[in-house]
């Protein structure tokens, strides 16, 4: 499986942490992220073709579709695909994690 987003790896503003999508998940829990993703999945269905490429837009609605099937258990994380991918588990926030929600002000130094 690619994956649909049409990253082959890990966007490289990721090397070394975790990506901001594990993060959400974990702050938000399993049901809001199922929320989150299927609001995204309407947001990219909604808009297709009307803010650039269709294509690219029912791409990232396949996606989002897939990220919160995934986490319902019924198919596989659609990065999958990726080289080097590592499933998702939630854990504690890395000191990479931290200091990316400090600067959002979402936890103290």
């Amino acid at each position: 499986m690619s994956d649909p987003t049409g990253f082959d790896a890990a966007p490289a503003h990721y090397a070394g942490g975790r990506e901001v999508i594990d993060i959400i998940r974990d702050r938000l829990g399993d049901a809001g992220f199922i929320a989150f993703c299927e609001g995204n999945e309407i947001k990219y269905r909604m808009r297709a073709g009307l803010k650039g490429d269709a294509f690219e837009d029912l791409r990232k609605a396949r996606w989002y579709r897939e990220m919160a099937d995934c986490t319902l258990g019924l198919g596989p994380d659609p990065r999958s695909g990726r080289p080097g991918f590592t499933s998702y588990r939630r854990g504690e926030l890395g000191d990479s994690d931290k200091a990316q929600l400090e600067k959002l002000g979402k936890v103290k130094p």
